[in-house]
């Protein structure tokens, strides 16, 4: 009788009226199917009852009939078993949180009267890292990367650091972001919007007149952005000297530049990036675009990161303070066959590059110099 009923309802007849525990019973039997495959657990109950083998596509369109899934239901992320909401404990854990007591935190130094800036994609809510330029009286300057504390608020051993611990990573996909944390921590306290004070850690580069970089101070802080840059927005800015900040951009991109001729003598492999996004427009239709990433914008924030982690790993090193290393042995770049085509030049490049390798002792990296 169950498996007439199956049939019935299989073929989508309107009239057929079927027990919520029953259907619940089979739409849980499908969805395992849809995930599985024709091999898995479930397989052999579907061709059962059914009476015949049964597409998974059929039984996935049913399953968006039903109401169960939406046509372009993410079935990765549930095979995966990836959870897109948080749960309950971790939100109200989210919410909170008292930012204002942390800001008065002992040891941190004010840094709200600079003028902070971030540069990321014009659709980025999570800004981790801004920029800064400080002009000093005797003409040299202070370089400062100012890099979101999530530590002083996702405390070790915490409900959100265990949610964290589980989730690994923040996803990105064309039609949707998945947090690693809450949104009241990943777009709100824990990101370097403007105009609001937020915690930080401060590598503060001193630079000399000649443009030299010296080892930087790295201090806990408060800062308040000042201005949320698009890299097409600080392009036009550095080609725009009647811009405010146009000096502030231009003397940080010299200091970028200094810093890849630096790590280009040391034996970097000059590999260029392709940008690629790919994202969904208004009518759910995909547009796919693609671009060099070697924009004037680009160097100069890529440059200042490595700087970042370089100054990271020489002082976990020199402090003797446990930490994941990212080393790789130098390419061999002997008998290389250059090429005027770029897709080609940067395939032969790809192809020499060694592994990356984490280790928990300092090395070199070869293809950063």
């Amino acid at each position: 009788a169950e498996q007439s009923l199956f049939e019935t309802w299989l073929d989508g007849a309107e009239s057929t009226e079927v027990e919520s525990e029953m259907r619940l019973d089979w739409i849980g039997h499908l969805k395992a199917y849809v995930l599985d495959g024709e091999e898995g657990p479930h397989g052999h109950w579907v061709e059962r009852i059914a009476g015949h083998k049964v597409p998974v596509r059929q039984v996935f369109e049913i399953l968006v009939r039903e109401g169960v899934w939406q046509a372009d239901e993410f079935l990765d992320l549930l095979r995966a078993e990836v959870p897109v909401v948080f749960a309950s404990p971790l939100a109200e854990a989210a919410d909170a949180l008292n930012l204002d007591a942390l800001l008065d935190e002992p040891g941190r130094r004010d840094l709200t009267g600079w003028d902070v800036m971030t540069i990321d994609d014009v659709s980025t809510t999570d800004m981790d890292d801004g920029i800064s330029l400080q002009v000093l009286e005797d003409g040299t300057c202070l370089a400062g990367v100012h890099i979101t504390d999530v530590s002083a608020l996702v405390l070790t051993g915490s409900a959100l650091d265990t949610g964290a611990f589980e989730r690994c990573a923040s996803l990105y996909f064309p039609d949707q972001k998945i947090p690693m944390l809450p949104k009241q921590i990943s777009s709100h306290l824990g990101s370097l919007q403007p105009d609001v004070p937020r915690l930080a850690l401060s590598f503060l580069f001193p630079v000399g007149a000649a443009g030299e970089v010296g080892a930087p101070e790295i201090v806990p802080s408060v800062i308040c952005c000042r201005e949320k840059l698009s890299y097409e927005a600080v392009d036009d800015i550095l080609e725009n000297p009647g811009h405010r900040l146009y000096e502030s951009l231009n003397r940080l991109h010299e200091v970028a530049e200094a810093h890849l001729v630096e790590r280009m003598q040391e034996g970097a492999v000059p590999l260029v990036q392709v940008n690629r996004r790919v994202s969904l427009g208004p009518g759910q239709e995909i547009e796919v675009s693609l671009g060099p990433r070697n924009s004037r914008s680009d160097l100069l924030v890529s440059e200042l990161m490595v700087m970042v982690n370089v100054a990271c790993a020489r002082l976990c090193q020199a402090q003797d303070i446990p930490m994941i290393y990212r080393t790789q042995v130098s390419p061999d770049m002997s008998r290389f066959e250059d090429t005027e085509n770029e897709i080609l030049h940067r395939y032969r490049l790809l192809r020499r590059m060694r592994p990356a390798v984490p280790s928990l002792e300092p090395g070199l990296h070869g293809g950063l110099g």
